[in-house]
């Protein structure tokens, strides 16, 4: 079983790209969805929670990045909070760690270059990352690989250019899906 989630809208959005490319995964595959919100609080206890309903053997965090007209395949996390924005609920901390007594980076054992290689073959658009940010997704993975190192975190471009923002990349929805598609059936064999 691979546990998927991705996120609800934030910053006053009215969609998320992972909350989306995660709605149109059909229920063949061998998944466990859950939707998370962008809330420091709420994110880990309703993740906790999904992880005890599936017991996966493995994990696709979802969330979306801007930055990017590439799906970004994280290999990292970083022991860092530190919110350009506010979450949903207000919560914008600052220069903080995620836990004082772990590392500053954790590591997933999943072979990234290897994932990155096998869905350039496809012509998939994906490159590898070692940069999760430093907001909820990041916060998210960290947790994630002290729980499951066979964790990986994928950032998704945009769907939307809400504001016209010449800094914000998107990304075709039915692109994006047919990516995690793949992600998926690469590690569920």
């Amino acid at each position: 079983m691979i546990l998927v989630t991705a996120f609800k809208p934030f910053n006053n959005r009215n969609t998320n790209a992972s909350e989306e490319v995660l709605k149109r995964i059909d229920a063949s595959l061998n998944v466990y969805k859950a939707y998370l919100e962008v809330d420091l609080t709420r994110t880990i206890k309703d993740f906790t929670n999904a992880l005890k309903i599936s017991n996966p053997d493995m994990i696709i965090m979802l969330g979306e990045a801007g930055r990017s007209s590439y799906i970004e395949i994280e290999k990292e996390a970083h022991n860092i909070l530190d919110f350009k924005i506010e979450d949903n609920m207000g919560f914008k901390p600052k220069g903080l760690k995620i836990q004082e007594d772990m590392p500053d980076v954790l590591y997933t054992t999943k072979d990234v270059s290897m994932l990155v290689k096998h869905l350039e073959t496809s012509n998939f658009k994906v490159k590898e990352s070692s940069d999760a940010g430093t907001f909820i997704c990041n916060y998210l993975y960290f947790n994630a690989l002290l729980k499951n190192s066979n964790s990986i975190f994928i950032h998704l471009p945009r769907l939307f250019n809400e504001n016209n923002d010449n800094n914000v990349k998107t990304m075709d929805l039915d692109e994006m899906v047919d990516t995690i598609k793949e992600v998926i059936n690469y590690y569920d064999n």
